[in-house]
């Protein structure tokens, strides 16, 4: 673990650390995406450009919604909780979320290094959020270097459906994770009828008129993956809801599912159904 320390007056002194080496960030699947700050530069996350962009992109509006929404149907009460948030990124969503609140203390990873310490600190300075109630890390969804039964909540937020090993990583959240605490599941992708109907339709006729080998590659009957195949690029994974409540409860967690089909997303609420001694 390298202690990065103190950062410039610029990002108000948050603490940065960096669990990952190099070599290690390259080997992350997707990781060459997220840290090419020449791709990132255009994007409204570049807050150096100003915030004018971020607040009025319609994807984050929605996506801070949905965390509204779940927040108060679960009534949660964040006063000296313990958050860990996994792929936060710029920390948008946890400063727009957190500003009004009072919190305990935010453990904010990702795995894209620029994103992490050099746009987060601006981001959570801009929005008054204070910097000796946040840790930022450069790290790993599946090494966090945390205590066991150490964190009171834990966020994934447009994270879940970018890890390669999903079941694995629940079962690191579930170790880190308090004997009473909870998992929330953000921005994950919702597709509806219509659209799996039409993706299976596609699938059939590609199927039975072999477009381009067609059948090489795939079975009469599609998965769900065949349908929505992954990304290999920026790291995204389609899973259908029986795909969530197999993975969900092969670890050992309730679940409850909220879905907003207007928005194209959907998240979940995590309990384990047997709590640790």
């Amino acid at each position: 673990m390298q202690r990065i320390g103190q950062h410039s007056t610029a990002r108000l002194d948050y603490s940065l650390e960096s669990w990952l080496s190099e070599r290690d960030t390259k080997e992350i699947f997707s990781s060459e995406y997220w840290n090419n700050e020449s791709i990132e530069a255009s994007k409204s996350f570049n807050v150096r450009k100003g915030f004018d962009s971020l607040e009025s992109d319609s994807h984050f509006k929605n996506l801070l919604k949905t965390f509204r929404e779940v927040s108060d149907e679960c009534s949660l009460d964040w006063k000296n909780k313990s958050i860990l948030s996994l792929g936060s990124g710029i920390c948008w969503l946890e400063s727009w979320f957190f500003k009004d609140k009072d919190f305990g203390f935010l453990n904010a990873l990702d795995f894209s290094r620029h994103r992490i310490f050099d746009l987060a600190p601006i981001t959570l300075a801009e929005y008054g959020i204070p910097a000796d109630k946040v840790r930022l890390i450069h790290g790993s969804f599946l090494d966090l270097k945390l205590p066991d039964r150490s964190q009171d909540v834990v966020l994934m937020a447009q994270a879940f459906h970018h890890c390669d090993e999903p079941v694995r990583l629940l079962k690191e959240v579930d170790r880190v994770l308090k004997p009473e605490g909870l998992v929330i599941v953000l921005g994950e992708h919702y597709f509806s009828k219509t659209q799996i109907l039409v993706k299976t339709f596609k699938h059939f006729a590609k199927y039975f008129l072999n477009y381009r080998n067609y059948r090489g590659a795939h079975s009469v009957f599609p998965q769900y993956k065949s349908l929505f195949p992954p990304c290999a690029v920026k790291g995204d994974h389609h899973y259908s809801i029986t795909d969530y409540h197999y993975m969900f409860d092969r670890q050992g967690f309730a679940h409850q599912r909220f879905a907003w089909p207007h928005m194209g997303l959907q998240g979940f609420k995590l309990e384990r159904k047997i709590r640790p001694i």
